[in-house]
């Protein structure tokens, strides 16, 4: 979707909830300067839903906003990016 952007800092606020079949396939992959994310999604449990969405997005000190209900653990490429910060 917005892929290969490195020109985007703060990326859209994603509401949804309950995510679906790869809806976030490769969404941010090689956002390099991809510094915010909010993401409020509690269910992640869709066949490939983040796969690779934060691919090569590993700036250090970016902040991932998480739903307070959200159980998920998902750290790298397929999750929150390595030495992010989770709100």
């Amino acid at each position: 979707m917005l892929g290969n952007c490195g020109e985007l800092i703060n990326g859209p606020d994603l509401f949804t909830r309950t995510l679906t079949s790869y809806c976030y396939y490769y969404m941010f992959s090689n956002c390099v300067n991809l510094s915010r994310i909010k993401m409020l999604a509690t269910d992640i449990s869709a066949s490939g839903c983040l796969t690779k969405w934060m691919n090569n997005v590993e700036k250090a000190g970016g902040v991932f906003y998480k739903h307070v209900s959200a159980t998920w653990d998902s750290i790298g490429a397929d999750g929150v990016p390595n030495n992010w910060n989770i709100v």
